[in-house]
């Protein structure tokens, strides 16, 4: 659907909420921002991605958002962008966010993600197998098998709660973890059916990402 091509601007209470998904994903970005105001909107994919390329990861530049009934302008240090809305409800993400869980992982982030990308030359679109957990007194066993072979890996994490058996597309895995920028995450389950959730490991949660698993 069209509103799912672009990512929601949820502005509420000074707390600025950026949210996307898809039909196996779902990430939000917290961040404090300087407004009395409430806003929500949602902004196509396509312009973020433009506007991104011209932030480069520069702290020092500034952006300002203007928001006219059917459009916004982003005001970048001398480069206008001019995009229209995606009219239509966004999808209530808070609801969709556990609020509990009953396993709780923390671990390495480049651990994790040197695992997935083991595992990611058994995977093609006509062998698309599932990444397999166990998450289980304190060892999570990582394993993918195709009919271009195999991987098992064993890692150490520390970890709470019952064990768990749950599996997952690698890629979608893969891409939160290496868009988070923490040495450690999170990783919050409630059971092999329900979606994952990835924190920060500490402090406040300033990003929350949302897997669903596949059944194995």
């Amino acid at each position: 659907c069209p509103i799912c091509k672009g990512e929601l601007f949820d502005i509420e209470n000074g707390v600025f909420n950026l949210v996307a998904l898809d039909g196996y994903r779902l990430a939000v970005r917290t961040e404090p921002i300087k407004t009395d105001k409430s806003f929500k909107f949602v902004v196509p994919a396509r312009s973020l991605n433009e506007i991104a390329k011209l932030l480069k990861d520069d702290d020092e530049l500034s952006c300002k958002v203007k928001v006219a009934r059917k459009h916004i302008v982003f005001d970048l240090s001398g480069y206008m962008v001019f995009t229209r809305m995606i009219e239509g409800e966004f999808h209530p993400y808070k609801s969709a966010i556990p609020k509990e869980c009953a396993t709780e992982v923390i671990i390495e982030t480049r651990k994790l993600m040197d695992s997935l990308d083991r595992a990611m030359p058994l995977i093609n679109e006509r062998t698309n197998s599932p990444v397999k957990f166990l998450f289980d007194n304190g060892t999570i066993d990582i394993s993918c098998t195709s009919s271009l072979g195999n991987v098992n890996d064993k890692l150490n994490a520390d970890m709470t709660g019952p064990m768990i058996k749950i599996g997952f597309k690698c890629r979608y895995m893969l891409d939160p973890l290496k868009a988070c920028g923490d040495d450690k995450v999170k990783l919050l389950l409630s059971g092999s059916q329900m979606p994952l959730k990835i924190v920060p490991a500490k402090g406040e949660e300033s990003y929350t990402y949302l897997v669903l698993p596949v059944r194995l």
